[in-house]
């Protein structure tokens, strides 16, 4: 991949991007809330059945508890790096698609082709516009 074809930021519509990795983090964090009371709940049950009703749960949830908040912590940041990287291959296209088709309107020209990188979606997307381009491009000769 040549430099020329790099997007120079990660960020490229703030709005969109953060909804889509906030939303993720919001997921993992309801999955991890669900897994630490069901993991807690079985474990003091055994333990309790164990010893015949003489353990006391309390140190073991403030553990678990503040051990579970450290790991989604943990998990957050990695979610952060990989929505962002996940949603810039995304919506990255969409800028540029909406870019060139903008230049052209001002310029009141065909749009020149779209061209994305391998890792990108909406390949399908350019190329049909490429396709309609060129048709367009036909009928002007």
């Amino acid at each position: 991949m040549s430099k020329d074809n790099r997007r120079r930021q990660f960020i490229i519509n703030p709005r969109a991007q953060w909804t889509y990795v906030l939303r993720i983090i919001a997921l993992e964090i309801s999955v991890a809330i669900v897994a630490t009371l069901l993991t807690a709940t079985t474990t003091v049950l055994s333990l309790q059945s164990d010893t015949g009703g003489m353990i006391q749960p309390y140190g073991y949830w403030h553990n678990l508890i503040a051990s579970s908040v450290f790991l989604c912590l943990i998990l957050a940041a990695g979610l952060i790096f990989i929505g962002i990287r996940i949603s810039h291959q995304i919506f990255g296209p969409a800028y540029h698609i909406q870019r060139v088709f903008l230049e052209a309107l001002a310029n009141q020209e065909i749009p020149s082709k779209i061209h994305l990188r391998e890792h990108d979606e909406f390949h399908d997307v350019a190329q049909t516009i490429n396709a309609w381009i060129d048709a367009q491009k036909d009928n002007r000769q």
